[in-house]
C-alpha cells in the first residue's frame, strides 16, 4: 500500500472570515461594536439633517428620509447608550473565564422539572 498523504485543503471564504474574531476578547468585541454603532449613528445624524436643509430648501420628498434618517439615528442613540454602560461596567468588574462542567442530558432534565415546579406554585404538573 502506498503512504499517502493529505493534501491540506483551501480554507472556506466564509469560514476565513467569521474566524476573523476568534482571538478576540470579549471586551475587544465590544469596543468593536461600539465603534461602529457611532459610525451607524453619525452617518443616520448626518443624512437626518441633509435631508433636513433639503426640505428647507424646497425639496419637500425628502422629508421622507428625513424622517428615516431621524428614526433610526434615535433607536442607535438608545443603543449606544446601553453599549457605553455595558462597556461601562465590563472596565469595572471583569468577569473571570470559568471552566463550567458540562452537565449530563439527566441532570438537565431533572433541572427542567425543578423549574416546572417553581412556575406552578410548588404543584407537582
Amino acid at each position: 500500500m502506498e503512504n499517502k498523504q493529505e493534501i491540506p485543503r483551501p480554507k472556506n471564504i466564509l469560514d476565513v472570515f467569521l474566524g476573523l474574531g476568534k482571538n478576540m476578547s470579549p471586551l475587544d468585541k465590544l469596543n468593536f461594536t461600539y465603534y461602529l454603532l457611532w459610525i451607524i449613528f453619525l452617518a443616520f445624524v448626518f443624512m437626518f439633517f441633509i435631508n433636513i436643509w433639503r426640505v428647507i430648501n424646497g425639496d419637500w420628498y425628502s422629508i421622507i428620509w428625513a424622517m428615516v434618517g431621524f428614526a433610526i439615528a434615535s433607536l442607535q442613540y438608545f443603543n449606544l447608550q446601553q453599549m457605553y454602560h455595558t462597556r461601562k461596567s465590563m472596565k469595572e468588574n471583569p468577569m473571570p473565564i470559568q471552566n463550567e462542567k458540562l452537565e449530563s442530558v439527566d441532570e438537565m432534565l431533572d433541572g427542567f422539572e425543578d423549574s416546572k415546579t417553581e412556575m406552578k406554585g410548588g404543584k407537582d404538573v
